[in-house]
Protein backbone atom coordinates (compact mmCIF):
# COMPACT_ATOMS: atom_id res chain seq x y z
CA UNK A 1 0.00 0.00 0.00
CA UNK A 2 2.93 2.28 0.59
CA UNK A 3 3.61 2.49 -3.13
CA UNK A 4 0.09 3.80 -3.63
CA UNK A 5 0.76 6.70 -1.29
CA UNK A 6 3.83 7.57 -3.37
CA UNK A 7 1.71 7.81 -6.50
CA UNK A 8 -1.07 9.69 -4.74
CA UNK A 9 1.34 12.16 -3.15
CA UNK A 10 2.75 12.83 -6.58
CA UNK A 11 -0.66 13.43 -8.14
CA UNK A 12 -1.87 15.75 -5.40
CA UNK A 13 1.45 17.57 -5.38
CA UNK A 14 1.04 18.25 -9.09
CA UNK A 15 -2.52 19.43 -8.67
CA UNK A 16 -1.99 21.73 -5.69
CA UNK A 17 0.43 24.25 -7.24
CA UNK A 18 -1.79 24.49 -10.29
CA UNK A 19 -4.76 25.78 -8.33
CA UNK A 20 -3.72 29.31 -9.19
CA UNK A 21 -3.37 28.48 -12.88
CA UNK A 22 -6.98 27.37 -13.01
CA UNK A 23 -8.04 31.03 -12.82
CA UNK A 24 -6.66 31.78 -16.27
CA UNK A 25 -9.96 30.81 -17.94
CA UNK A 26 -12.25 32.96 -15.83
CA UNK A 27 -15.99 32.91 -16.47
CA UNK A 28 -18.08 36.01 -16.84
CA UNK A 29 -19.41 37.30 -13.52
CA UNK A 30 -22.66 39.08 -12.69
CA UNK A 31 -23.34 40.45 -9.22
CA UNK A 32 -26.48 42.13 -7.91
CA UNK A 33 -25.92 43.68 -4.49
CA UNK A 34 -28.88 45.16 -2.63
CA UNK A 35 -27.84 48.58 -1.29
CA UNK A 36 -31.26 49.74 -0.08
CA UNK A 37 -34.58 47.86 -0.13
CA UNK A 38 -35.39 47.15 -3.77
CA UNK A 39 -32.30 48.93 -5.14
CA UNK A 40 -29.37 46.87 -6.44
CA UNK A 41 -25.87 47.75 -7.57
CA UNK A 42 -25.07 45.66 -10.66
CA UNK A 43 -21.55 44.62 -11.65
CA UNK A 44 -21.03 42.77 -14.95
CA UNK A 45 -17.50 41.50 -15.63
CA UNK A 46 -16.55 39.99 -18.99
CA UNK A 47 -13.39 39.42 -21.03
CA UNK A 48 -12.22 42.73 -22.45
CA UNK A 49 -13.57 43.40 -25.94
CA UNK A 50 -15.32 46.28 -27.61
CA UNK A 51 -16.95 49.20 -25.83
CA UNK A 52 -19.93 47.00 -25.03
CA UNK A 53 -19.65 43.19 -25.17
CA UNK A 54 -21.86 41.08 -27.41
CA UNK A 55 -22.99 39.07 -24.37
CA UNK A 56 -25.15 41.23 -22.13
CA UNK A 57 -27.47 40.16 -19.27
CA UNK A 58 -31.19 40.67 -19.58
CA UNK A 59 -32.38 41.36 -16.05
CA UNK A 60 -35.80 40.27 -14.74
CA UNK A 61 -38.90 41.96 -16.10
CA UNK A 62 -39.95 44.90 -13.97
CA UNK A 63 -36.42 46.02 -13.12
CA UNK A 64 -35.52 49.58 -14.13
CA UNK A 65 -32.08 51.03 -14.74
CA UNK A 66 -31.23 54.10 -12.69
CA UNK A 67 -28.47 56.32 -13.99
CA UNK A 68 -25.77 55.68 -16.59
CA UNK A 69 -23.60 52.59 -17.01
CA UNK A 70 -20.00 53.04 -15.91
CA UNK A 71 -17.17 50.98 -17.36
CA UNK A 72 -13.75 50.15 -15.94
CA UNK A 73 -10.99 48.41 -17.91
CA UNK A 74 -8.79 46.03 -15.89
CA UNK A 75 -6.09 44.37 -17.98
CA UNK A 76 -7.96 41.70 -19.94
CA UNK A 77 -11.45 42.23 -18.46
CA UNK A 78 -14.10 44.93 -18.57
CA UNK A 79 -16.31 45.72 -15.58
CA UNK A 80 -19.64 47.49 -16.14
CA UNK A 81 -21.52 48.98 -13.20
CA UNK A 82 -24.99 50.47 -12.89
CA UNK A 83 -27.97 50.65 -10.54
CA UNK A 84 -31.39 49.06 -10.93
CA UNK A 85 -34.65 49.25 -9.04
CA UNK A 86 -36.68 46.07 -8.59
CA UNK A 87 -40.23 45.91 -7.18
CA UNK A 88 -40.26 44.36 -3.73
CA UNK A 89 -40.33 40.58 -3.71
CA UNK A 90 -40.13 40.13 -7.50
CA UNK A 91 -36.46 39.16 -7.83
CA UNK A 92 -36.85 35.80 -6.10
CA UNK A 93 -38.40 33.29 -8.47
CA UNK A 94 -37.54 35.34 -11.58
CA UNK A 95 -34.96 34.58 -14.27
CA UNK A 96 -31.90 36.36 -15.64
CA UNK A 97 -31.32 35.74 -19.34
CA UNK A 98 -28.11 35.78 -21.35
CA UNK A 99 -29.14 35.79 -25.04
CA UNK A 100 -26.47 34.34 -27.29
CA UNK A 101 -24.47 32.77 -24.45
CA UNK A 102 -24.09 29.43 -26.23
CA UNK A 103 -22.19 31.17 -29.04
CA UNK A 104 -19.76 32.66 -26.51
CA UNK A 105 -18.83 29.28 -24.97
CA UNK A 106 -18.44 30.95 -21.60
CA UNK A 107 -19.66 29.99 -18.13
CA UNK A 108 -21.31 32.76 -16.14
CA UNK A 109 -21.29 33.02 -12.36
CA UNK A 110 -24.27 34.91 -10.94
CA UNK A 111 -24.21 36.13 -7.35
CA UNK A 112 -27.00 37.99 -5.56
CA UNK A 113 -26.33 39.63 -2.21
CA UNK A 114 -29.39 40.68 -0.21
CA UNK A 115 -29.26 43.12 2.69
CA UNK A 116 -30.75 40.43 4.91
CA UNK A 117 -30.21 36.72 4.53
CA UNK A 118 -27.49 34.73 2.81
CA UNK A 119 -26.08 35.52 -0.59
CA UNK A 120 -27.04 33.24 -3.46
CA UNK A 121 -24.71 32.00 -6.18
CA UNK A 122 -25.58 30.16 -9.39
CA UNK A 123 -23.73 29.18 -12.55
CA UNK A 124 -24.92 29.29 -16.16
CA UNK A 125 -23.17 26.59 -18.20
CA UNK A 126 -23.68 24.14 -21.02
CA UNK A 127 -26.56 25.06 -23.32
CA UNK A 128 -28.25 27.33 -20.77
CA UNK A 129 -29.11 30.90 -21.68
CA UNK A 130 -30.92 31.79 -18.48
CA UNK A 131 -30.75 31.20 -14.74
CA UNK A 132 -33.69 31.05 -12.35
CA UNK A 133 -33.32 32.68 -8.97
CA UNK A 134 -34.90 30.42 -6.33
CA UNK A 135 -37.64 31.58 -4.04
CA UNK A 136 -37.18 31.64 -0.28
CA UNK A 137 -35.50 28.29 0.37
CA UNK A 138 -37.15 25.52 2.39
CA UNK A 139 -35.20 23.49 4.99
CA UNK A 140 -34.82 20.69 2.45
CA UNK A 141 -33.39 22.90 -0.28
CA UNK A 142 -31.14 24.64 2.25
CA UNK A 143 -29.77 21.31 3.47
CA UNK A 144 -29.17 20.06 -0.08
CA UNK A 145 -27.46 23.26 -1.17
CA UNK A 146 -25.10 23.38 1.79
CA UNK A 147 -24.25 19.68 1.50
CA UNK A 148 -23.10 20.41 -2.06
CA UNK A 149 -21.11 23.43 -0.85
CA UNK A 150 -19.40 21.31 1.81
CA UNK A 151 -18.42 18.61 -0.68
CA UNK A 152 -17.15 21.23 -3.12
CA UNK A 153 -15.09 22.96 -0.43
CA UNK A 154 -13.30 19.83 0.78
CA UNK A 155 -12.58 18.57 -2.75
CA UNK A 156 -11.09 21.89 -3.82
CA UNK A 157 -9.40 22.52 -0.46
CA UNK A 158 -5.99 21.12 -1.41
CA UNK A 159 -4.49 22.02 1.95
CA UNK A 160 -7.14 20.00 3.81
CA UNK A 161 -6.74 17.06 1.43
CA UNK A 162 -2.95 17.08 1.80
CA UNK A 163 -3.32 17.01 5.58
CA UNK A 164 -5.71 14.04 5.42
CA UNK A 165 -3.31 12.33 3.03
CA UNK A 166 -0.46 12.82 5.48
CA UNK A 167 -2.54 11.37 8.30
CA UNK A 168 -3.32 8.31 6.21
CA UNK A 169 0.36 7.81 5.48
CA UNK A 170 1.46 7.65 9.11
CA UNK A 171 -1.69 6.05 10.60
CA UNK A 172 -0.72 2.51 9.69
CA UNK A 173 -3.21 -0.17 10.60
CA UNK A 174 -6.98 -0.08 10.31
CA UNK A 175 -7.65 0.66 13.99
CA UNK A 176 -5.29 3.64 14.06
CA UNK A 177 -6.65 4.86 10.76
CA UNK A 178 -10.27 4.79 11.94
CA UNK A 179 -9.32 6.44 15.25
CA UNK A 180 -7.34 9.17 13.48
CA UNK A 181 -9.98 10.03 10.88
CA UNK A 182 -12.68 9.99 13.58
CA UNK A 183 -10.66 12.32 15.81
CA UNK A 184 -10.00 14.71 12.92
CA UNK A 185 -13.69 14.70 11.97
CA UNK A 186 -14.94 15.35 15.51
CA UNK A 187 -12.43 18.15 16.02
CA UNK A 188 -13.15 20.17 12.90
CA UNK A 189 -16.91 19.59 13.29
CA UNK A 190 -16.69 21.05 16.80
CA UNK A 191 -14.80 24.22 15.89
CA UNK A 192 -16.81 24.69 12.69
CA UNK A 193 -20.02 24.75 14.74
CA UNK A 194 -18.56 27.04 17.40
CA UNK A 195 -17.06 29.46 14.88
CA UNK A 196 -20.11 29.95 12.67
CA UNK A 197 -22.30 30.55 15.72
CA UNK A 198 -19.76 33.17 16.93
CA UNK A 199 -19.06 31.24 20.14
CA UNK A 200 -15.34 31.29 19.28
CA UNK A 201 -13.57 33.43 16.70
CA UNK A 202 -10.00 33.38 15.45
CA UNK A 203 -8.44 35.65 12.81
CA UNK A 204 -8.32 33.77 9.49
CA UNK A 205 -4.77 34.63 8.38
CA UNK A 206 -2.90 32.94 11.27
CA UNK A 207 -5.31 30.00 11.14
CA UNK A 208 -4.54 29.41 7.46
CA UNK A 209 -0.81 29.75 8.14
CA UNK A 210 -0.90 27.14 10.92
CA UNK A 211 -2.92 24.80 8.67
CA UNK A 212 -0.08 24.98 6.15
CA UNK A 213 2.40 24.41 8.99
CA UNK A 214 0.48 21.28 10.05
CA UNK A 215 0.99 19.82 6.56
CA UNK A 216 4.69 20.68 6.70
CA UNK A 217 5.04 18.89 10.05
CA UNK A 218 3.32 15.78 8.69
CA UNK A 219 5.60 15.81 5.65
CA UNK A 220 8.60 15.91 7.97
CA UNK A 221 7.25 12.96 9.93
CA UNK A 222 6.63 10.94 6.77
CA UNK A 223 10.11 11.69 5.42
CA UNK A 224 11.54 10.38 8.71
CA UNK A 225 9.81 7.01 8.15
CA UNK A 226 7.07 7.89 10.65
CA UNK A 227 9.01 6.88 13.76
CA UNK A 228 8.43 9.93 15.97
CA UNK A 229 5.87 10.89 18.59
CA UNK A 230 3.56 12.17 15.87
CA UNK A 231 3.18 8.64 14.52
CA UNK A 232 2.68 7.10 17.95
CA UNK A 233 -0.10 9.55 18.80
CA UNK A 234 -1.39 10.29 15.33
CA UNK A 235 -5.01 10.41 16.52
CA UNK A 236 -4.09 13.25 18.90
CA UNK A 237 -2.37 15.08 16.05
CA UNK A 238 -5.48 14.63 13.93
CA UNK A 239 -7.67 15.98 16.72
CA UNK A 240 -5.44 18.92 17.60
CA UNK A 241 -4.91 20.20 14.09
CA UNK A 242 -8.48 19.25 13.22
CA UNK A 243 -9.60 22.01 15.57
CA UNK A 244 -7.73 24.54 13.42
CA UNK A 245 -9.00 23.04 10.17
CA UNK A 246 -12.51 23.57 11.51
CA UNK A 247 -11.84 27.31 11.71
CA UNK A 248 -10.68 27.14 8.10
CA UNK A 249 -13.96 25.50 7.09
CA UNK A 250 -15.83 28.16 9.06
CA UNK A 251 -14.08 30.90 7.10
CA UNK A 252 -15.29 29.39 3.83
CA UNK A 253 -18.82 29.02 5.18
CA UNK A 254 -18.74 32.61 6.41
CA UNK A 255 -18.10 33.83 2.86
CA UNK A 256 -21.29 32.13 1.69
CA UNK A 257 -23.39 33.13 4.69
CA UNK A 258 -26.06 31.35 6.70
CA UNK A 259 -29.80 31.89 6.22
CA UNK A 260 -31.20 33.48 9.41
CA UNK A 261 -34.23 31.20 9.50
CA UNK A 262 -32.39 27.99 8.69
CA UNK A 263 -28.95 28.29 10.28
CA UNK A 264 -29.03 24.82 11.80
CA UNK A 265 -30.03 23.22 8.49
CA UNK A 266 -27.29 25.09 6.65
CA UNK A 267 -24.64 24.26 9.26
CA UNK A 268 -25.66 20.60 9.36
CA UNK A 269 -25.67 20.42 5.57
CA UNK A 270 -22.24 22.01 5.16
CA UNK A 271 -20.76 19.82 7.88
CA UNK A 272 -22.32 16.72 6.32
CA UNK A 273 -20.99 17.72 2.92
CA UNK A 274 -17.46 18.12 4.27
CA UNK A 275 -17.64 14.69 5.91
CA UNK A 276 -19.06 13.03 2.80
CA UNK A 277 -16.38 14.58 0.61
CA UNK A 278 -13.67 13.57 3.05
CA UNK A 279 -15.07 10.02 3.31
CA UNK A 280 -15.10 9.59 -0.47
CA UNK A 281 -11.51 10.87 -0.63
CA UNK A 282 -10.36 8.41 2.04
CA UNK A 283 -12.23 5.45 0.52
CA UNK A 284 -10.80 6.13 -2.94
CA UNK A 285 -7.29 6.23 -1.48
CA UNK A 286 -7.81 3.03 0.48
CA UNK A 287 -9.20 1.22 -2.57
CA UNK A 288 -6.30 2.45 -4.68
CA UNK A 289 -3.92 1.28 -1.96
CA UNK A 290 -5.37 -2.22 -1.94
CA UNK A 291 -5.22 -2.52 -5.71
CA UNK A 292 -1.68 -1.16 -5.84
CA UNK A 293 -0.39 -3.46 -3.13
CA UNK A 294 -1.59 -6.51 -5.09
CA UNK A 295 -0.06 -5.50 -8.40
CA UNK A 296 2.98 -3.30 -7.82
CA UNK A 297 6.39 -4.27 -6.48
CA UNK A 298 7.53 -2.19 -3.48
CA UNK A 299 9.65 0.82 -4.35
CA UNK A 300 12.26 2.51 -2.25
CA UNK A 301 14.97 5.11 -2.05
CA UNK A 302 14.69 8.68 -3.24
CA UNK A 303 11.88 7.88 -5.69
CA UNK A 304 9.63 7.00 -2.75
CA UNK A 305 10.62 10.13 -0.84
CA UNK A 306 10.33 12.57 -3.74
CA UNK A 307 6.51 13.02 -3.52
CA UNK A 308 6.81 13.61 0.23
CA UNK A 309 9.41 16.30 -0.39
CA UNK A 310 7.02 17.80 -2.92
CA UNK A 311 4.28 17.86 -0.29
CA UNK A 312 6.60 19.58 2.16
CA UNK A 313 7.71 22.12 -0.44
CA UNK A 314 4.12 23.04 -1.31
CA UNK A 315 3.23 23.31 2.40
CA UNK A 316 6.26 25.52 3.07
CA UNK A 317 5.30 27.77 0.16
CA UNK A 318 1.76 28.09 1.51
CA UNK A 319 3.07 28.79 5.01
CA UNK A 320 5.34 31.67 4.00
CA UNK A 321 2.79 32.99 1.53
CA UNK A 322 0.18 33.16 4.28
CA UNK A 323 2.65 34.65 6.73
CA UNK A 324 3.26 37.43 4.22
CA UNK A 325 -0.45 38.26 4.38
CA UNK A 326 -0.16 39.26 8.05
CA UNK A 327 -0.94 42.97 8.54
Amino acid sequence: MKGCWVAVFGCVGLLAPQSGAAHQLQPAYLELREVTPGNFAVAWRTPRRAERPALWPRLPEGSHQRGPIGVQQQQDISVYRWLIQVPAGTLRGSSIEFPGRTAELMDIVVRIVWRQGPAWTGVVRGSQEDLRIPRQPTPGTTLTRYVALGVEHIWFGFDHLLFVLGLLWIARGWKRLVATVTAFTLAHSLTLSLAVTSAIRLPPVPVEAVIALSILLLAGEVSGNAQGATSRYVWAVGFGFGLLHGFGFAGALGEVGLPPGAMLWALAGFNLGVELGQLVFVLVLMLAGLLWSRRAAPSGGWIERLPVYGMGTVAAFWFFQRLAAFP
